[in-house]
């Protein structure tokens, strides 16, 4: 296809998309989702660059429902998404 991508259809995307040979690039960051135990810090979110320690991970890494528990010194039950913390 020697279109500009800026010309492309959806119906050209979904072509390019569909066929096992295009080249793809994956271009985004790693997922990594930290274990009960771990120590994180926050990237992202309220108390920014505070570490705490993972004390649950509950739902499912592949949709947004998932969520990383940590320690809040106040008791509070707090969580994040998980590329909301660094694993340390």
């Amino acid at each position: 296809m020697e279109a500009s991508p800026l010309t492309l259809t959806q119906d050209d995307w979904l072509t390019l998309i569909q066929n096992p040979l295009t080249e793809r690039e994956f271009a985004g960051t790693e997922l990594v989702v930290p274990s009960a135990g771990n120590k994180v810090r926050v990237v992202r979110g309220k108390y920014l660059d505070t570490i705490f320690t993972v004390v649950a991970v509950r739902g499912n890494v592949y949709r947004l429902d998932q969520r990383i528990y940590v320690d809040h010194p106040s008791g509070k039950l707090t969580w994040y998404h998980p590329w909301d913390l660094e694993v340390l």
